[in-house]
């Protein structure tokens, strides 16, 4: 399903983040609307993490994800999006 669990919007507001209730994670253009890409939030244990609650962008651009397996995520973005260890 389409259902929104949390929206984030990066300081220079050219992007934003959704995250769902089945562990997806969307980055989406925000003047268009439209779905740049799509990944998803798994724990270490590669374990389906459940939604996802918050999302938030640093000033640096990186992401972050809080999922309810009590999973948190780091996302760097370097020509795709990726967790760091």
């Amino acid at each position: 399903d389409g259902a929104v669990e949390a929206v984030a919007f990066p300081a220079d507001g050219a992007r934003l983040a959704t995250a769902g209730p089945r562990g997806g994670v969307k980055i989406w253009e925000a003047d268009t609307g439209t779905g740049v890409v799509a990944f998803g939030h798994l724990p270490a244990d590669r374990s389906p993490a459940g939604a996802v609650h918050a999302v938030a962008f640093f000033a640096t651009g990186r992401l972050v994800t809080a999922s309810a397996s009590k999973t948190l995520k780091t996302w760097e973005y370097d020509g795709t999006w990726a967790a760091l260890p």
